[in-house]
């Protein structure tokens, strides 16, 4: 393992633990979900959570939801994150910057076959 992937590993840590302290939700866990290999599963329970802890409409986590243009993407957001806690809003912060540190900040298109 090079200095590069110790560094992934730990931006993928430390964006996990933003997203685990911003739900309530174990790290472990979430990790376990994001990992299609591990049979995980998000439970109705854990979905309704999510939802209330980042301020998500009811059923949001059981929606398909197709890439929007970057201007609605992100008053889509600006709008969910008027109504969190100063806390929340700070894990929020801190996960958008790990996403503009990985270098891509263009979303992919998952609505147009092959683009993926």
């Amino acid at each position: 393992m090079d200095l590069f992937d110790i560094r992934r590993d730990n931006l993928r840590l430390a964006t996990i633990a933003a997203l685990a302290q911003a739900t309530a939700t174990e790290p472990a866990l979430l990790s376990q979900l994001l990992t299609p290999e591990s049979g995980a599963r998000v439970e109705d329970a854990l979905a309704r959570k999510i939802e209330v802890q980042l301020g998500l409409e009811a059923g949001w986590m059981d929606r398909s939801h197709p890439a929007d243009t970057k201007e609605q993407q992100l008053q889509t957001l600006i709008n969910r994150a008027a109504g969190l806690s100063a806390t929340q809003l700070q894990h929020v912060t801190a996960l958008v910057e790990s996403a503009v540190h990985l270098g891509d900040t263009s979303p992919v298109d998952t609505s147009k076959p092959g683009t993926a």
